[in-house]
């Protein structure tokens, strides 16, 4: 798969302290790739500095195949922070404006801001000024700006960030839709783990400014060397005692309930203690998550 972006050891420093510490990340065309970290781990600084916003110490950017920065601008558009409008306009207007901005006028530009306002759901509400909007809203309609250039690559920072449960999904449904039905790559920076997970098929995981893991999804949540089991048994601390160290790690205890690490087939760990005396009337995986990759990492 061809890549929309490569990122080869970006640095950004601010005085002694670095924001970014060569940072090396990769986005393939037709990912939804989750930019993951902490607060204050670098992520926005190192999209300022791929989107040419501001100046990198260090490193070299390639961006849907050019490494000039204004040609690399043609294709890509960008959210960074909160999106600001003219809250005295209503949602036309302000696409108006931007399409004037972008050099469209006339019928060329009123389909358009047609088409935008149908992609994000925002037909019904075009002509209200944008003051009475919701955060969510604001959100699509941000992306709606976005789309009046037809990028090829879109960046989004914490676009969920702030939305009640109902935007959330919404903007969720509307960034897998952009990568499905678009073809667009769309490069999403956040600490919210679970959406990330659910909308995300690739990630990065950054703190202090370095890159710590990247990997698709799938691959980084079965990376643990040993899986963990939720074991249930009448006698769960006697069970506890008696499986060998060697091949048996129980993590806690908490009533009749085990969770125990180990590199061997569940139905080792059921023969083993049974074989031991002990009946088990629960063994199940514990299935990982993207909070227990992210831990982890940082750890």
């Amino acid at each position: 798969m061809p890549q929309a972006l490569t990122v080869r050891r970006l640095t950004r420093s601010y005085g002694s302290r670095k924001a970014v510490d060569a940072l090396d990340l990769e986005v393939l065309e037709g990912d939804v790739y989750g930019f993951l970290g902490p607060n204050g781990a670098g992520k926005t600084t190192a999209m300022r500095c791929i989107l040419g916003l501001i100046r990198r110490d260090e490193g070299e950017v390639t961006l849907l195949g050019d490494t000039d920065p204004v040609r690399q601008r043609r294709g890509v558009a960008a959210i960074i922070e909160t999106p600001a409008f003219h809250d005295w306009m209503t949602a036309r207007q302000n696409l108006m404006q931007a399409g004037w901005y972008g050099g469209l006028s006339g019928s060329s530009l009123d389909r358009a801001i047609a088409r935008v306002l149908e992609r994000v759901g925002l037909v019904d509400r075009a002509d209200e000024r944008t003051r009475g909007y919701s955060l969510g809203m604001r959100q699509r309609l941000a992306i709606a700006r976005c789309l009046l250039g037809e990028p090829r690559m879109l960046f989004l920072d914490e676009p969920t960030n702030g939305l009640d449960p109902a935007g959330m999904k919404d903007m969720r449904d509307l960034v897998r839709s952009l990568a499905m039905h678009d073809g667009i790559t769309v490069l999403v920076s956040s600490h919210l783990l679970a959406e990330v997970q659910a909308i995300c098929n690739r990630v990065g995981i950054i703190d202090r400014g370095r890159m710590r893991a990247e990997g698709t999804v799938a691959d980084l949540l079965k990376s643990a060397d040993q899986p963990l089991y939720r074991v249930r048994c009448a006698s769960a601390v006697a069970l506890a005692e008696a499986l060998p160290a060697e091949s048996f790690t129980v993590e806690s205890t908490d009533g009749d309930v085990l969770l125990v690490r180990t590199a061997l087939p569940a139905e080792d760990l059921n023969r083993r203690a049974f074989e031991l005396g002990f009946a088990l009337s629960m063994l199940a995986p514990v299935e990982r998550n993207l909070e227990d990759v992210f831990l982890e990492v940082l750890a």
